[in-house]
């Protein structure tokens, strides 16, 4: 089910969403992802514990001059870690990298296509040098998708959690970087 909200609210909602949880959690029930919304809100420092890379990125994301709803994504995206990654998954219990990506962007007010194929043609393209918190980073011709954190780090389903890494270690994995792309 999408969200039936006007284009108008969604961008009102997108620009004030680290006031509007709740409202966020609406949007997110009317996209489906309503059970991950109230998780990722809840706890997302638990999950970045243990992990001082992660740490000092999320901080410097918080400081950064990112647009608050991507600031936001980040908070939301802290919410998903350690999820089961499954290819195709579209949550609430597992998901694969687009999947995850649509639903977080989703929780925020911005409609996403749900494979990365179609996701990369999204949004505006900007360089690497310039990437922000919020921004996606796409790999191996465009068959895999993570969130950028801030120095390096992004969050994404692969292979069996979601989870972060840096973007060097995920070229190993997954194939070079083939786009950065800004939604908000």
């Amino acid at each position: 089910m999408r969200s039936r909200l006007s284009s108008p609210a969604k961008t009102w909602i997108v620009g004030t969403a680290l006031i509007l949880v709740v409202t966020s959690t609406t949007i997110a029930f009317a996209s489906g992802c309503a059970v991950e919304t109230k998780q990722a809100a809840s706890k997302p420092a638990a999950r970045i514990k243990g992990n001082p890379t992660l740490e000092a990125a999320v901080e410097k994301a918080k400081d950064s001059d990112a647009n608050p709803a991507a600031k936001h994504v980040i908070e939301l995206t802290l919410g998903y870690m350690r999820k089961p990654y499954k290819w195709g998954g579209n949550g609430p219990d597992a998901y694969d990298c687009s999947g995850l990506v649509k639903c977080v962007f989703e929780e925020v007010g911005v409609e996403m296509p749900r494979v990365t194929y179609d996701q990369v043609l999204c949004g505006k393209q900007v360089d690497r040098k310039d990437l922000k918190p919020g921004d996606l980073v796409f790999f191996n011709h465009n068959s895999h998708v993570g969130i950028y954190v801030s120095d390096g780090i992004i969050i994404h389903a692969y292979p069996h959690s979601v989870k972060a890494d840096s973007i060097r270690h995920v070229e190993k994995l997954a194939g070079p970087v083939s786009a950065y792309r800004r939604f908000l």
